[in-house]
């Protein structure tokens, strides 16, 4: 079973080591590079506007990778 960490200033929880809370705006971020994107001049920036997307748990991750179009084309040749 995952240990379960919790936050002394609010009702939030998670799981994972990996898994950041801010003790200022009090969201939960899937890692560290999520959690320093959103602190900028000693402030909270809204994640949205930063273009993480919130999973069903409520945490705030980075958008999956995009493939780029030379990859996907470099993908296509070594299938043919």
């Amino acid at each position: 079973m995952a240990t379960k960490y919790t936050c002394s200033s609010c009702p939030e929880w998670w799981t994972g080591t990996r898994t950041a809370h801010c003790s200022v705006c009090h969201r939960t971020f899937g890692g560290e590079r999520g959690f320093t994107m959103h602190r900028k001049n000693f402030a909270c920036v809204a994640p949205e506007a930063l273009g993480l997307t919130q999973d069903a748990q409520g945490i705030w991750r980075m958008p999956a990778p995009r493939k780029s179009l030379k990859s996907r084309a470099q993908q296509q040749e070594g299938a043919v």
